[in-house]
């Protein structure tokens, strides 16, 4: 289901349906629940949406406030998002003992669709392995395949070497940095060298991007669980 954005021709940003975003979230909610048998009578549908539309709203302005910030102050620079994908595109949950299943949060498709036609590269950075196959896997991640560099699809795994961390640990050690960002920050000191002239925007449900001008490192309201 591709959501509205409204007011799109107006200079505010653009706002999310609250109608198609609440359309979209009991359809998703009801599914996970259906599919992992963990409906119950204690279950309130109502007091979830009303958490999760204001979370979708916030997570869909951090972006684009971003972008369109970059995009005011650097117009001919070419701009590259990076994505994580657990709790910040997507959440991965056990719908049987083994079985596994992508849930991807409801405002992506909208936002994709507006930063492409704005010429903004999209990518995955994520600890995920075997991110391509997921893209084309229809349990998966497949429903934002066609919006994602391929060049871009980009995996943190195995990526942060023993010294590595201790070096890092101790540039960081002021930050309180974890493991998952230390990782994308050692991702980082590289792809920046070889990406010179792009303005790089991590989006991200860990801390670093806050390294970043228009990192987006979103608070714990913002990130998606079903």
């Amino acid at each position: 289901m591709k959501l509205d954005i409204e007011n799109k021709k107006s200079k505010e940003l653009p706002k999310l349906s609250d109608k198609a975003l609440r359309d979209e979230f009991i359809n998703t909610i009801l599914k996970y629940k259906i599919e992992s048998n963990s409906y119950d009578a204690d279950f309130t549908l109502e007091q979830e949406l009303e958490k999760k539309l204001f979370a979708e709203n916030s997570f869909f302005e951090s972006v684009m406030n971003a972008v369109l910030k970059a995009k005011k102050y650097h117009p001919n620079t070419n701009i590259i998002t990076l994505f994580d994908i657990d709790e910040t595109l997507a959440t991965n949950t056990y719908v049987t003992d083994t079985e596994t299943k992508t849930f991807i949060r409801p405002s992506v498709s909208t936002l994709f669709q507006f930063l492409k036609e704005q010429g903004i590269q999209i990518g995955l950075l994520s600890s995920r392995s075997e991110i391509e196959s997921q893209l084309n896997d229809v349990e998966n991640l497949e429903s934002i395949n066609t919006y994602i560099n391929s060049e871009l699809v980009l995996s943190t795994r195995n990526t942060l070497s023993g010294s590595n961390e201790q070096r890092l640990s101790e540039k960081y050690k002021d930050n309180m940095f974890g493991i998952g960002d230390l990782e994308k920050i050692s991702f980082f000191e590289n792809f920046i060298t070889n990406h010179p002239d792009a303005i790089i925007i991590p989006v991200d449900d860990l801390e670093y991007p806050s390294l970043f001008e228009y990192g987006v490192a979103l608070s714990p309201q913002e990130k998606f669980f079903v």
